[in-house]
């Protein structure tokens, strides 16, 4: 199974969290908890894809914006008061990376 495919089986389990729990897990993150990392990459894998359709992009874009999310969280963790939110971080990271 390629990975692309293999994104596209995580995608279809993915759920997002609610905005508490996704916030707890940022937490976890920061005292070294790197399954609340991943948990947090999954359930964000729909907003890493909508970025990616919106952009034109495909399966390559789909691997590049996954790591800008996994950027975007530890981003968030260090300093989590230089964002509105984490959503706003996410994305800034998502885009940078799909854009280069």
């Amino acid at each position: 199974m390629s990975q692309f495919e293999q994104f596209l089986n995580k995608l279809g389990r993915s759920e997002p969290l609610s905005y508490e729990e996704e916030y707890a897990l940022l937490e976890a993150v920061a005292g070294g908890d790197m399954i609340a990392r991943q948990r947090i990459a999954e359930s964000r894998l729909r907003q890493v894809a909508t970025l990616v359709w919106q952009a034109g992009a495909v399966s390559d874009q789909i691997l590049a914006a996954n790591a800008g999310l996994l950027r975007a969280i530890d981003a968030y963790v260090k300093n989590p008061r230089k964002w509105r939110d984490f959503d706003a971080c996410a994305e800034e990271y998502i885009k940078k990376e799909i854009e280069d």
